[in-house]
């Protein structure tokens, strides 16, 4: 067997380099907000990654630039791994009291955009950390690994068997027909939907420190907010409103959200997932409206309709958002909502779940077993509208179904094994491999994940981060398979 690991440290390299620049935000809130001693402790961070990059990029600056998928996935995972590790050093030496264990966790779940936090009083945090928490979050909503594939052009590098890597298991839906100029494209339109909303969050009375991170942690779909109690802070229906409709924006694939912002509408209303995720949306938004209203839980129908629409939106994006008022909803509202949080958005999206192509090509799939169930001779094909479904995209979907069962049902006993209750392991579990973050439907208790051993800690990081892969990087890289030794490159 044979890798391109000086290919693969190079771009390790220009990883920890672009990484150590994104740190540089953080330093400059420290400074605006005279806190001191974490902007110093955010630049010999910067300053130690940033040297250790460059070092290395010296060292293997003459190494192969090309990579077969292999080397993409090595790369994936090993830059994923990083961002966990290397993010985690603002929290651990800036005194906000987190262990090394809680460290990690928090900043694992800030670049995976699950949201899922250990901290109980988060108004205590100074400004610079707060800020780092959502940046993170939307560095890694377009993917942390496509800031310096937008530099690999510079490089000499070859970059979709990256592309491949960070979203294995999906289409890769190119914004532009070259790599590199979609990498940026992308970047691009979430940096204009995020300081649009920015500007009407603004209007909602939040001051720009707010508007401008929770704007960030909404188009990641992170939900990270600064407050204890997310948005349930603000009260404002106004508000509620502008997160629902970039969180929608969110659920959708980044080439269609490119397709908006220059004003080419013609083909999209064609494009079936965000129809069926449109129609998921309002469907599920009329269910558990009109079940709060008959329950009796709240009258004022505006109200119901906002909070529903903004509950239904914040869970199906795996955003993870919630208000207030949100514990004294029926436990079968909640059942619906985790629901949600299972079939997530769409493809190429920032959100997490299985996906909604995912979920209509499983529906499917059953439709089309039942019907040779009753017409064995029939010949009956897999189609997405108009467009018949290649058997290799729905064995795609089949292993990718039968991973996600899998790792839920491991990672369920492993938390299990390891002290917690089985109803606990199970919600937790389910919220970290979807990437939602908050464990809706056992209450604010739940909430915060500080309660857990290291032990389980240290389990749905790895979970949080399969799910964040699409679950076949992180188990790829654990198959005997892929270190085969006869394997070719």
């Amino acid at each position: 067997m044979y890798l391109n690991y000086k290919g693969i440290m190079r771009l390790v390299s220009v990883f920890m380099m672009v990484f150590a620049a994104a740190m540089i935000p953080s330093v400059l809130v420290g400074i605006i907000y005279g806190e001191t001693s974490q902007a110093l402790v955010f630049t010999a961070v910067c300053a130690a990654i940033a040297l250790t990059g460059f070092v290395l990029s010296k060292i293997f600056e003459n190494a192969e630039g090309h990579f077969k998928i292999r080397e993409g996935f090595m790369v994936v995972f090993s830059c994923w791994i990083l961002a966990g590790l290397l993010g985690a050093m603002p929290y651990y030496f800036s005194g906000c009291g987190m262990g090394l264990i809680d460290s990690i966790f928090e900043s694992v779940s800030g670049f995976t955009t699950t949201g899922a936090t250990v901290t109980r009083n988060v108004e205590a945090l100074p400004h610079s950390i707060l800020f780092w928490r959502a940046f993170s979050q939307w560095l890694g909503g377009f993917g942390i690994v496509f800031v310096p594939i937008a530099l690999l052009p510079a490089l000499g590098i070859e970059g979709y068997s990256i592309v491949r890597a960070e979203m294995s298991g999906t289409i890769v839906n190119k914004v532009v027909p070259k790599l590199s100029d979609s990498a940026r494209r992308m970047i691009f339109v979430l940096t204009v939907f995020t300081f649009l909303e920015t500007i009407l969050l603004m209007f909602g009375g939040l001051s720009f420190f707010d508007a401008l991170t929770h704007s960030f942690t909404t188009i990641s779909t992170g939900g990270f907010s600064n407050y204890t109690d997310n948005l349930g802070h603000f009260g404002s229906n106004y508000v509620y409103c502008v997160f629902s409709v970039f969180m929608f924006l969110a659920g959708i694939d980044v080439s269609i959200l490119a397709r908006i912002l220059s004003g080419n509408f013609k083909d999209i209303l064609a494009e079936q997932e965000p129809r069926y995720y449109a129609g998921l949306f309002a469907f599920f938004t009329g269910i558990i409206t009109v079940f709060i209203i008959v329950s009796g839980v709240e009258r004022d129908f505006f109200r119901v309709v906002t909070k529903s629409a903004f509950h239904v939106l914040a869970t199906m994006t795996t955003c993870g958002f919630y208000s207030a008022d949100f514990d004294i909803w029926p436990t079968f509202a909640k059942l619906l909502l985790l629901c949600l949080a299972v079939i997530g958005g769409c493809i190429s999206s920032t959100s997490g779940g299985i996906k909604v192509f995912r979920f209509i090509i499983f529906i499917k799939m059953i439709k089309r077993g039942a019907m040779l169930r009753l017409h064995p001779n029939a010949v009956y094909d897999v189609k997405f509208g108009e467009r018949k479904v290649s058997s290799e995209i729905i064995q795609s979907v089949t292993g990718f179904l039968f991973l996600y069962i899998l790792l839920l049902v491991i990672g369920t006993a492993a938390l299990t094994f390891a002290g917690t209750d089985t109803l606990h392991s199970f919600v937790a579990v389910l919220a970290c491999i979807n990437n939602l973050g908050p464990a809706l439907l056992l209450g604010s208790n739940v909430l915060n994940y500080g309660f857990f051993h290291d032990i389980v800690k240290i389990l749905l990081c790895f979970i949080m981060l399969a799910g964040r892969l699409e679950l076949t990087t992180a188990v790829v890289i654990f198959s005997k398979y892929f270190w085969n030794p006869n394997r070719s490159r």
